[in-house]
């Protein structure tokens, strides 16, 4: 794995937003008047993140829409965005993956929930159907016999161009005898050449390299060439690769998302349908209302949104707090703690419009505008109508376009308490390729990271790599590193 330029805190008693361009930067504006750091970085720290105050949440809507409030207060690192969050997407945007690790304590509670829930739907998807309890067990037991006499239903395992390939036997064959004897010498020779599929892919794989669609008909040698090529010729533009066999990690992946392989585990995708102050699950593509948990597509329209929270319904107690719900919601808890990160592989294409905010005030819609950001569960509720924002419950942007067509996503938080505000530097916005980037919160601090292409989501990830990645692991201090690495201070005013 390719190692990561350490660096490390800035000192404290740094007031308010203070971090702008270097001397030997050059301060650009957009159309919308925004201002920017040239030229742009591969990762953003803030430092000092979260303090002490009050919001107001919600405790009541009632059928005429209004709303009671209660104040709730904050202190401690990373407050008030140690809370449930959920994450939002805007278009036009396509997803590829994503993936959600917590190293608190809560983190084992939510693995377990959905441990269980999905014993409990292979349960109930292992009971006989009405058809075969109509007609008996022998009905059942009788096709049951018929496939073990050809070895019909067995798995078939096989690496064809280099990909190892399963199928269920359907051909009977001549005798169940011959089946057997020929069985025996395939399944050995599959499992040689599968076992070596399995080293040569590991090896790959633990340089953080993606095998994609176009690799997977590589030859075992030319996956393994390609790891070493990938670790002699990376260059020094502070991006990073991860180690995706790591499994030990103290950091757990509680939830994860594959577009491709249409994956979807530990989450829940969910939309607000046009003109409703409600949530409701999300189909497969980002116009279309589900009625149950559905595994999103993975592109996204122009302008179109998209929230991800956990697959923990707010019934459940996973110890952290779930967002006052109106009845008919589709509510789930977020993701909580002081201590999560979470992983995208993402592309936003342009749709055509570029032009400034202000030439789109008549058009309601944030056009060719796409974004990733985090809001407080409690937003969630009912977004931008009846809920905590106003008062300062918690808003992070972290990969967002401010104006129509723009190349740059800047990052920000919006808050109260002094936090309000954001670093003027700026990651490249991947028009045409796919971004692989983190963004990890660790008690006080928060990282974006744009990490190797092609990297794929790993099932843990070590407190080394949060602690090299965050700059607890070097003891000099180290400032914004022109074209990589920009640090920003944040304190409370």
């Amino acid at each position: 794995m390719k190692r990561f330029l350490a660096f490390s805190a800035l000192t404290s008693g740094v007031l308010g937003m203070t971090n702008g361009c270097s001397s030997d930067q050059t301060n650009v504006f957009d159309e919308s008047g925004n201002a920017y750091c040239e030229p742009a970085v591969t990762t953003i720290k803030y430092t000092g993140v979260g303090g002490t105050g009050q919001y107001n949440t919600v405790t009541n809507i009632d059928t005429a829409g209004s709303c009671a409030w209660a104040e709730k207060s904050y202190a401690g690192s990373l407050a008030p965005y140690d809370e449930e969050i959920g994450i939002i997407f805007r278009g036009p945007l396509k997803l590829r993956q994503f993936a959600a690790y917590s190293a608190d304590g809560s983190a084992s509670k939510l693995k377990k929930r959905g441990e269980e829930r999905k014993a409990e739907k292979a349960k109930r998807s292992a009971r006989p159907s009405p058809h075969e309890r109509r007609h008996g067990h022998g009905h059942q037991h009788f096709h049951e016999r018929q496939k073990e006499k050809r070895g019909l239903g067995d798995m078939v395992t096989a690496v064809i161009d280099g990909q190892v390939v399963s199928w269920v036997n359907t051909y009977a064959g001549p005798t169940a005898a011959a089946d057997a004897n020929a069985g025996a010498d395939t399944a050995a020779d599959s499992g040689a050449d599968a076992a070596a599929a399995a080293d040569s892919g590991s090896a790959a794989i633990s340089v953080g390299l993606s095998v994609g669609a176009a690799a997977a008909t590589s030859t075992s040698t030319t996956v393994a060439a390609a790891a070493t090529s990938a670790t002699s010729t990376a260059s020094d533009d502070g991006k990073d690769g991860l180690d995706s066999s790591e499994t030990s990690g103290e950091w757990t992946r509680i939830s994860y998302y594959n577009s491709e392989e249409k994956v979807n585990d530990g989450m829940t995708f969910l939309a607000h349908p046009p003109y409703q102050n409600v949530l409701a699950y999300a189909g497969a593509t980002s116009a279309v209302q589900a009625s149950e948990s559905t595994c999103f597509g993975g592109e996204l329209d122009n302008a179109d949104e998209l929230i991800i929270m956990t697959d923990s319904p707010c019934s459940e107690d996973i110890g952290t707090e779930c967002a006052y719900f109106k009845e008919g919601d589709e509510a789930f808890h977020g993701f909580g703690g002081t201590k999560k990160a979470f992983f995208f592989e993402f592309q936003m294409p342009d749709a055509g419009t570029h032009c400034s905010v202000n030439e789109m005030e008549n058009k309601y819609v944030a056009d060719n505008m796409p974004a990733i950001w985090t809001l407080n569960s409690k937003i969630l509720t009912d977004q931008y109508g009846c809920n905590c924002q106003e008062t300062g419950c918690g808003e992070l942007d972290l990969f967002e376009v401010l104006n129509p067509g723009n190349k740059r996503m800047k990052s920000t938080f919006h808050g109260n308490t002094g936090f309000n505000g954001g670093d003027s530097h700026y990651i490249e916005r991947p028009f045409d390729t796919y971004m692989s980037a983190i963004a990890v919160l660790d008690d006080d601090t928060l990282v974006l990271k744009v990490l190797e292409d092609g990297t794929e989501a790993p099932k843990s990830i070590t407190q080394a790599q949060i602690d090299e990645w965050t700059g607890r692991d070097n003891e000099t201090e180290v400032s914004n590193i022109l074209g990589q690495l920009a640090i920003y201070a944040m304190a409370s005013i």
